[in-house]
């Protein structure tokens, strides 16, 4: 999930991107959230 455009950020709107797979080279400072498949 990345938050592009926030109104706290002074944005006049919000903008949230989600990735359905994981990047492969993740940037500093962002979350990814992903289900292992071997999880129950």
């Amino acid at each position: 999930i990345a938050i592009e455009r926030a109104i706290a950020q002074g944005h006049p709107e919000c903008r949230v991107v989600v990735h359905l797979r994981p990047a492969e080279q993740p940037q500093p400072g962002i979350r990814e959230y992903f289900r292992r498949d071997d999880a129950a």
